[in-house]
């Protein structure tokens, strides 16, 4: 179910973080159908949300770029 509002996100978000031996990051894929004017709504304040919450958001060329996005425990959101 799309989601838009921060709480919500922050909620899903944080439990993603939740400790346990094996987890050394998170990354969350936020997939997005642009062509649909709700969804893209919800996408841009999902956007900002995660910012607020202290996440680096980045785009699938930074992903396929070859280039390390993340290391250690570091937030990351690709959508």
């Amino acid at each position: 179910m799309p989601i838009a509002w921060k709480g919500t996100l922050a909620r899903d978000a944080g439990r993603l973080h939740r400790l346990h031996d094996a987890k050394r990051e998170v990354i969350i894929y936020d997939y997005v159908d642009m062509r649909v004017p709700a969804l893209a709504r919800m996408a841009a304040k999902r956007r900002i949300g995660y910012q607020a919450i202290g996440y680096k958001i980045l785009g699938t060329r930074d992903l396929f770029s070859g280039q390390l996005v993340a290391t250690g425990t570091s937030k990351v959101v690709l959508d």
